[in-house]
């Protein structure tokens, strides 16, 4: 690790307040050339708003900003990235509609007497493909015909090919499986070799473990400790980050009756990749769904949901046959949470509205007034039931990841839902909310809610379900009953 006794970007004090919140408090920090910071924290904590005022994505209301032992105040990004500091942020920012190379060079495209030089700007994006593995891609195919995973690593290529003296990622591997995500390391450890230093925010804490030299914790907008490199331990981080106990959460160690009802029988069901899944899923149970990437475990899932059509076999679901529709599957009483929060919530309504939406004919007056203070009054409810916090009113947009997880979930349990089909419920938060959507998981099973989970993270099937079916090339190849451990459901997921 190539390092220099200047930081390269340093914090001193630095606050910052949106109206009455006081997102930081007085928060110190610095990282030098060639250093691999590990930040940790709990959603809320700080860690986005403090890459925010380093990246130049906001001005701090205190303290003061210094690059190479300078004060500076970027009034825009464009200022931070002149300062060569880069920040690749969670969301995607890709513009779909054009083409892979355009999106890498997008304001910086190599041109002569003002036209592109195509070839220039073609060799220049596959160099920068191949920087994360993705030599395959043609640059010029529009971002659109990207899968999520190719469309995240484009996101990181156009970042590192700006060549930064200071790259931000902010959950680079949230959406990725864990296989993806471990190509991203190598790339890590290289550019810090080159004297690149990096911020890598995630809550993959193995992850961290692996990569950073240094650990740097927030909690409640404050700088909560440090870890060097011969400390960093997943116990030593969650305490950092909020105490070891919330580390521990109970394992399901009540197996289901066998003899429940039945909610879920599938013979010979297939999808575009799923085939011959045969399964039986009982009322309570919550039921994982594991494997790699691209096994198919969101297709089984959104067969079983009515989400997408079968190609053979059949389901049966809460004894009324296959579902064919999302409406047919609502009216039958059952509720999907897909991937990715942003295609459940409705960013410009309140927490309130988002978390009574499924409710919506039946709160409407005439069917076309809602009454707001029944609204409320059923969110407030809600809110208290499945312990979320924020401000009713305000935009979903304003909640932590965890808690907006649970408003989508909130509008399935208004409507009374016996099937709660979930993909990736808890990526991109952060332990202790995740333990939290987990407990509400439990109690919902113990209810007699039945529960699938389709996921990637092998420690959370081992931590909530009761089985688990391993998915391989769109077979079901394996099927594990409470208890197992994380290395059968990995065993499992490379089996052939």
């Amino acid at each position: 690790m190539a390092t220099r006794e200047q930081p390269v970007v340093a914090l001193r004090d630095v606050e910052k307040a949106y109206g009455t919140v006081q997102a930081l408090r007085g928060v110190s920090f610095e990282i030098h050339a060639g250093e691999v910071i590990g930040m940790v924290g709990a959603n809320g904590a700080g860690k986005s708003t403090l890459n925010k005022v380093i990246s130049g994505q906001t001005a701090p209301t205190g303290g003061e900003l210094l690059v190479d032992g300078e004060p500076v105040n970027f009034a825009h990004p464009r200022e931070a990235l002149a300062a060569g500091i880069a920040l690749v942020p969670q969301e995607l920012s890709l513009i779909e509609d054009r083409s892979v190379a355009e999106n890498l060079f997008l304001g910086r495209m190599p041109k002569r007497l003002g036209f592109v030089l195509d070839g220039e700007l073609q060799a220049q994006s596959r160099a920068a493909l191949a920087r994360v593995g993705l030599d395959d891609i043609d640059p010029t195919v529009p971002a659109s015909e990207l899968t999520p995973v190719e469309q995240r690593l484009v996101t990181i290529a156009e970042a590192i090919s700006k060549q930064p003296r200071v790259l931000i990622l902010d959950e680079p591997s949230a959406a990725l499986p864990a296989e993806t995500a471990a190509r991203l390391e190598p790339i890590i450890r290289s550019l810090a070799a080159d004297g690149t230093a990096v911020i890598y925010v995630s809550h993959r804490l193995a992850e961290i473990q692996r990569l950073a030299h240094r650990v740097f914790a927030m909690r409640d907008g404050r700088h909560a400790g440090d870890l060097a490199r011969e400390e960093i331990t997943i116990d030593a981080m969650v305490q950092l980050v909020g105490g070891s106990a919330l580390r521990e959460e109970p394992r399901p160690v009540v197996k289901t009756r066998a003899d429940a009802p039945v909610v879920v029988r599938s013979r010979g069901l297939g999808g575009t990749l799923v085939h011959d899944a045969d399964l039986q899923l009982h009322r309570g149970e919550i039921i994982g769904i594991g494997g790699l990437q691209g096994s198919g475990r969101s297709e089984l899932l959104r067969l079983i949901g009515g989400i997408q059509g079968r190609s053979a076999g059949d389901v049966d679901v809460l004894g009324g046959g296959a579902l064919e529709t999302p409406h047919a599957a609502v009216r039958r009483g059952v509720g999907y949470v897909p991937e990715g929060r942003k295609a459940m919530t409705f960013p410009t309504m309140s927490v309130a509205a988002n978390s009574t939406i499924a409710l919506i004919t039946d709160i409407s007056r005439m069917r076309t007034f809602v009454d707001v203070g029944r609204e409320r009054e059923l969110a407030g409810g809600i809110a208290e039931r499945v312990r979320m916090v924020g401000d009713l009113d305000a935009p979903i947009t304003t909640l932590s990841g965890g808690n907006q997880q649970k408003a989508c979930i909130s509008r399935w349990l208004l409507k009374g839902v016996k099937l709660l089909l979930l993909d990736e419920p808890t990526v991109g938060i952060d332990v202790h909310a995740r333990a939290g959507i987990h407990q509400l998981l439990r109690e919902l099973a113990a209810e007699g809610t039945t529960i699938v989970v389709a996921c990637s993270e092998p420690e959370e099937l081992v931590l909530l379900c009761h089985r688990v079916f391993v998915m391989v090339e769109g077979g079901v190849a394996a099927e594990l009953e409470a208890p197992f451990n994380v290395e059968q459901v990995v065993a499992a997921s490379y089996a052939r």
